[in-house]
């Protein structure tokens, strides 16, 4: 991607669809540096992994923020690598946005400044948690319900156990 200006990127979001009914699944991996290639020294570049998600269709954001993983990205070209899932036969991205802010003409033409606390890639995890959080309250919720029925059931049969021996006493 090429911006007329340089900009400090603080985060993306790509809007992309999970169609897996129809072989659209997310993308596996994120990984985004700098476009210019003669500033090796400070050429970092952000690998993130994205979780699989099978249980929601429905297309979303994808947010990855630069802040929390206190990187800081000012160039005017961005080169933002997607790969397919094992099962993906497509990738479907409907919109890519920059959040970002413009920087004065003064500056250097790329920099980047990162500070590595762990070299693991991190998860990102939008939706989905909510999606898991639904499931497991509708399936709680349905386990109460058969606790429920079942001891209105064993609490009518003792009742109709009760009454046939009161009926052989008499």
């Amino acid at each position: 991607f090429n911006f007329d200006i340089i900009r400090n990127f603080t985060s993306i979001r790509i809007h992309t669809s999970n169609l897996f009914t129809r072989d659209i699944y997310l993308f596996h991996s994120i990984t985004i540096k700098n476009c210019d290639h003669r500033n090796t020294k400070n050429n970092h570049q952000i690998f993130l992994m994205i979780s699989n998600d099978h249980m929601n269709i429905s297309a979303r954001f994808i947010y990855i923020s630069f802040i929390d993983k206190k990187t800081f990205l000012i160039s005017n070209c961005l080169n933002v690598i997607l790969t397919f899932n094992n099962r993906s036969k497509w990738i479907l991205i409907s919109e890519v946005k920059f959040d970002s802010i413009p920087i004065n003409i003064n500056t250097p033409k790329v920099i980047t400044i990162t500070e590595i606390n762990n070299h693991l890639p991190t998860l990102i995890d939008n939706d989905v948690s909510n999606v898991h959080y639904w499931f497991w309250l509708i399936f709680a919720l349905s386990f109460v319900i058969l606790f429920i029925v079942s001891l209105i059931y064993t609490y009518i049969r003792w009742t109709q156990t009760y009454e046939q021996q009161t009926k052989f006493r008499k």
